[in-house]
């Protein structure tokens, strides 16, 4: 009887679970039929049986998806290369988010086996992937192929020395020539490889803003930095959050700080001399800095903060006008431009009626030439019949000739 019960109890069981998963697919399958081009099912608690109708439905959609969305779930490496399957014929995709999964370098492996097809993709996100240097570097070959790609994400990995080494080298021979954003915060690099880094960065012109959070930096890796930040023109916003930054740091770093706008210094060791020091930089020095992130530093005086803070928004303001100058520059040339063809176009409208003007006077006498001509033939055929005025000696000499 115990038996028959257990029998029933599972099949029951079986039963249940065959109808609550039935109802998950179809559940998610309206999710992805709302999403249209972009496939967006971040932190919707997916595992990889959900990956599975992902991929039922990639491969059976019609819609060219431009964004796909998976970030923050609990896919492993089977979900994901049962999506990829249906994924790579979605080459139209901008975006690709598959970060804070279960995923690991297995996965992402088969990922860079298929990005050659998106062509036109501009961000890719990989956080906490579980990317090691061997992986990491088969990206970097992967990478110039992606010719649209702006951002980069790979924040929470195993990327060390070497792979970064491997990405520096790709900077320095100009290969990605849309990058503008790199996120590389929370990895285990050392000096080894953010000194070349900063290197190849001194002459880059793409790269807009860089995260190095979470990552322990020696002082002769800040003077590298400051190095490359005192030739870079074109970086604007840095993140070096929780990195050890120190007063003897800060001191090396302040006066490089002429084309960066933006800096997070968040959880450090900054004391009231560096603020202090920094005050006195800003007073004397032509910096260009609008924001700095100082949250959880040993700061005790907080008006020297506030001072900063004023500084720095002064900045702020000057900048906001320049731009404002610039943008009313260009309109005035614009509207210059404008004015320009207009002008020309009126003169050539005047020349060409000036030109219409001329056909017409010329026009005109050959006109009243021709009424001449044709009187004073209607004239000489009239005399002629009419007999008037006839000369005698032209009419002996007609007849002399007749004889």
């Amino acid at each position: 009887m115990d038996q028959d019960t257990k029998e029933i109890d599972e099949e029951q069981f079986k039963k249940e679970f065959e109808e609550k998963v039935e109802k998950r697919k179809q559940w998610l399958l309206e999710e992805l039929k709302s999403c249209g081009k972009f496939l967006d099912v971040s932190a919707k608690k997916l595992d990889d049986l959900d990956a599975l109708t992902i991929a039922l439905f990639l491969h059976e959609c019609q819609t060219e998806l431009t964004v796909f969305h998976i970030g923050a779930n609990q896919i492993t490496d089977r979900g994901l290369i049962d999506m990829l399957t249906g994924l790579q014929w979605h080459d139209k995709l901008k975006e690709i988010y598959i970060g804070n999964n279960e995923i690991t370098e297995v996965g992402v492996q088969g990922l860079i086996e298929i990005s050659s097809c998106f062509k036109q993709l501009k961000i890719l996100s990989m956080s906490a992937c579980s990317i090691d240097d061997s992986t990491f570097i088969q990206l970097c070959f992967a990478l110039p192929e992606l010719k649209n790609l702006q951002l980069l994400q790979v924040p929470g990995n195993n990327i060390s020395d070497y792979g970064l080494v491997c990405f520096s080298t790709l900077l320095a021979t100009n290969c990605l020539p849309n990058l503008t954003v790199i996120h590389f915060g929370n990895n285990p690099l050392t000096s080894k490889s953010l000194v070349p880094f900063f290197q190849a960065m001194k002459k880059n012109k793409t790269i807009k803003i860089l995260y190095l959070n979470d990552i322990g930096m020696e002082l002769t890796t800040i003077k590298q930095l400051a190095l490359c930040l005192k030739k870079n023109k074109t970086l604007e916003d840095l993140n070096l959050g929780n990195t050890g930054f120190s007063d003897s740091a800060a001191s090396v770093l302040w006066p490089s700080l002429k084309y960066l706008k933006k800096l997070q210094l968040w959880n450090n060791h900054l004391t009231d001399k560096a603020i202090y020091d920094f005050i006195n930089v800003l007073e004397k020095e032509d910096i260009g800095l609008t924001y700095v992130g100082l949250q959880d530093n040993e700061i005790e005086e907080y008006d020297l903060v506030e001072d900063l803070n004023a500084l720095l928004k002064q900045n702020e303001i000057i900048d906001k006008l320049t731009e404002q100058i610039e943008h009313k520059e260009e309109m005035e040339e614009v509207d210059e431009d404008k004015q320009v063809k207009q002008m020309i176009e009126l003169a050539k409208l005047e020349e060409i009626e000036e030109k219409l003007g001329q056909l017409e006077k010329l026009n005109e006498p050959q006109g009243e030439t021709q009424d001449v001509a044709n009187e004073l033939q209607g004239k000489l055929k009239t005399k002629k019949w009419t007999g008037e005025n006839e000369d005698p000696e032209d009419k002996t000499l007609e007849h002399s000739v007749m004889e």
